[in-house]
């Protein structure tokens, strides 16, 4: 079975690894599952138009295209409805289509509810090809911080993605908020959460107690003006936390909330990404909004403490499997400084790590979305 997905490129821990995980399990599981990703990145220079070249990531072969973050900016200024938008969105629409058509695939895996999976279902729609919504984030809560227009557009979009098809939510909590936005009481819906692939699992532990670190694309949703709360704070405390940031900050941004105690950090593969949780006394999480909260995940699975607030859906299984004690609510630096004292000296058991591995190892995770995939697409036949 042929499956065309979308995944964005350039994202801080984000969407484009766990595409590649899920690619990864599928060719070492041999699921008969073919999977060509679409993958489009914004980037400065790019175009306003959308133009494909072949890409391989991991070992999958599918196409990518790069275009300018004025794309979407430019949409949102000219638009007033949902038709406006659908009309400004019209190019990018119409590249998913050409691509759809040349690849004919049986079924189109929309991964999320922001406007590139928006266009890509138009584009499946165009063609009367089936779709399954996997639901990694919400346009709504994506544009936490934007204006009341922009924010009123977000959610129209949103409530658009109103198919019949099946729907996966990494938690409950990503499922109550879809319903929020489009009807799913008649569809076929699934609870998967997340994975977390054997490396970080498998990561030795080096924590140094005075290390706090954080992984986060720097936005609103991320709860940012806690943070930026939090890093005057610890400055102040008799013994200060050395703080490290790795984000997708400009260097004007990172000026502007620097700290002595705050060293920003570059982007890093997996391995590398292991090995910086493995390193701090604990990592922490503040989202406002998380349909699932990979970073806390993978920062417990390599041994470390990850805090992480009640809004998200890693929260869920850390209730699971006894990690209560890392949900925190994230109002005040000193209230949390208060707290994380505790949380580093007690760390994370070998017991804790093998529950969480139970809960979300890649073998498990894909072996239930392959399931859903599989049949899913049995039905449609």
């Amino acid at each position: 079975m042929k499956i065309v997905t979308n995944v964005q490129m350039k994202k801080v821990g984000g969407l484009g690894r766990v595409f590649s995980q899920f690619a990864s399990y599928v060719r070492r599981s041999g699921t008969p599952i073919e999977i060509i990703p679409l993958a489009i990145g914004s980037v400065a220079d790019g175009p306003l138009s959308v133009s494909w070249e072949p890409y391989e990531v991991e070992g999958t072969v599918g196409w990518s295209a790069r275009m300018s973050p004025n794309f979407y900016k430019r949409a949102l200024a000219q638009s007033r409805t949902l038709e406006d938008m659908r009309r400004a969105m019209a190019p990018l629409t119409e590249a998913y289509i050409r691509k759809l058509e040349e690849i004919q695939p049986d079924v189109v895996l929309i991964n999320g509810t922001y406007f590139r999976p928006w266009c890509l279902l138009m584009a499946a729609r165009a063609l009367g090809i089936p779709a399954i919504l996997h639901y990694h984030g919400s346009a709504e809560q994506e544009s936490v911080g934007a204006n009341a227009s922009a924010r009123q557009l977000a959610r129209a979009i949103e409530s658009d993605f109103a198919d019949d098809g099946p729907c996966i939510f990494p938690s409950e909590l990503a499922r109550v908020q879809a319903a929020r936005s489009f009807p799913i009481s008649s569809r076929q819906t699934h609870i998967i959460p997340n994975s977390v692939p054997d490396i970080f699992f498998n990561q030795a532990s080096t924590r140094e107690p005075q290390a706090l670190g954080f992984v986060l694309r720097w936005e609103p949703v991320k709860n940012t003006e806690f943070l930026e709360a939090l890093f005057e704070r610890n400055e102040a405390l008799d013994e200060p936390y050395r703080l490290r940031l790795i984000s997708d900050l400009l260097p004007a941004q990172e000026a502007a909330i620097a700290k002595p105690h705050l060293s920003f950090l570059p982007p890093r593969d997996t391995a590398d990404l292991a090995a910086f949780y493995a390193s701090c006394g604990a990592v922490m999480c503040p989202s406002l909004f998380e349909t699932f909260g990979n970073v806390a995940a993978e920062a417990v699975a390599a041994g470390t403490p990850a805090l992480t607030g009640r809004n998200t859906g890693v929260a869920e299984v850390f209730q699971r499997v006894g990690l209560e004690r890392l949900i925190a609510d994230f109002t005040s630096p000193d209230d949390v400084f208060a707290l994380v004292k505790a949380i580093i000296a007690r760390g994370i058991s070998d017991d804790e790590r093998q529950r969480l591995r139970e809960a979300l190892s890649e073998d498990v995770i894909y072996k239930r979305l392959c399931e859903v995939v599989l049949r899913a697409a049995s039905v449609w036949k």
